[in-house]
């Protein structure tokens, strides 16, 4: 059908330009460039999700380090692996627990302030702070859980020794 419109519009006006393009053309190249820009955030939420991990053990394994001769004292006195891995994971969880309350309150008011100059954006929509809270605390706990484990199967004797 294009070129029957051309041709019509050319015996109207020889001097007029006409650019025939189809709707599903146009759409798809609107369509491109939303996709591209949903991989980049998409690529760029994976990467500060995979740094916030990374801090996370880095910390915990930092702290579980500093607390090593208190870990070991624990050991040698007669506290088992297991109370030694729970009482390594009750900070974790502290600490992860206060991240999110601290977290969920800035991502709240940071979604009011956008909420006023975006249309269609919710201050607190749940399903979307639900699921980021349960990524977070399931990143947090296998976080702590690794420096956990590891200060449960610590031998005492070694541990004592070096200090």
């Amino acid at each position: 059908m294009a070129p029957a419109v051309r041709a019509e519009l050319g015996r109207l006006e020889p001097q007029l330009a006409v650019d025939v393009d189809t709707v599903s053309h146009l759409l798809a190249s609107t369509l491109t460039r939303q996709q591209l820009g949903m991989t980049l955030m998409l690529l760029f939420g994976a990467t500060a999700l995979l740094l916030a991990a990374v801090g996370i053990y880095g910390v915990i394994a930092y702290v579980s380090a500093q607390r090593l001769g208190e870990i070991a004292m624990r050991l040698a006195l007669g506290a088992t692996p297991t109370e030694v891995f729970w009482l390594m994971m009750r900070r974790g969880v502290w600490l992860a627990m206060a991240g999110v309350v601290i977290g969920l309150a800035a991502a709240y008011a940071g979604g009011r302030a956008v909420a006023s100059m975006v249309y269609g954006v919710h201050a607190s929509d749940p399903l979307v702070l639900a699921t980021a809270t349960a990524v977070v605390v399931v990143i947090a706990w296998v976080s702590t859980a690794i420096p956990a484990r590891h200060a449960a199967r610590t031998d005492p004797v070694l541990a004592l020794r070096a200090d």
